[in-house]
């Protein structure tokens, strides 16, 4: 595994993403072809045909583009909700091979650099439990806030492929401020989330 600290100009994005959100905006009714020209990605048709990471700058400005674009703030929580296990490459087929939810959040923890240069998990062991806590190795900017909802919502339902259900003893600390969109999390997810803190980290509790 390369440990140099990424740049936005590092390789640092699996495509799949990209062309999972452009479809999100196509959704909408929304052209991406325009959005995803402006930020040097060529076309539509270059991007599906893309199999190399993506520098995170062209990401940002993606993000920033469909952000505008669509008028959705939680558009990272519903891409993340999304994206099935099996668009994770090998990560999603660890983690739903798992024999057990310990297995699985380690096959993330594991796989995870594979699919974003930018970001780590660090699994650890607690008093009550596990904790699974994200690293991010870049300042993403104003493009940060998306990037955790999604990774929130993708390991949510990472979390319900291997259970069938989101366990009652998942806990979040999110490092930004609760936004006023709640209800689009209560969606997704009736677990304990508390806002603010330092780092990203799903806490799992054996009680």
């Amino acid at each position: 595994m390369n440990d140099v600290a990424p740049t936005l100009d590092t390789p640092a994005v699996h495509p799949t993403y990209l062309r999972a959100l452009c479809q999100s905006l196509r959704s909408q009714g929304v052209d991406p072809e325009p959005v995803i020209r402006s930020c040097g990605l060529g076309s539509w048709s270059e991007l599906s045909a893309r199999d190399t990471l993506v520098p995170q700058r062209a990401v940002n400005a993606l993000i920033r583009e469909c952000l505008r674009a669509s008028g959705r703030p939680w558009l990272g929580l519903e891409l993340g909700m999304a994206v099935p296990a099996s668009a994770h490459g090998p990560m999603g087929v660890a983690v739903v091979a798992s024999r057990d939810l310990h297995q699985a959040l380690s096959a993330l923890a594991r796989y995870l650099p594979t699919r974003n240069a930018t970001l780590r998990l660090r699994l650890r062991e607690t008093r009550r439990g596990v904790a699974l806590e994200l690293i991010e190795r870049l300042d993403l900017g104003e493009a940060r806030e998306f990037v955790l909802w999604m990774v929130f919502a993708a390991v949510v339902r990472l979390v319900e492929a291997v259970l069938g259900h989101t366990p009652d003893m998942l806990g979040v600390d999110l490092p930004i401020a609760q936004p006023p969109w709640h209800a689009q999390i209560d969606r997704i997810f009736r677990g304990r989330i508390r806002f603010g803190g330092p780092r990203l980290v799903f806490y799992l509790s054996h009680d």
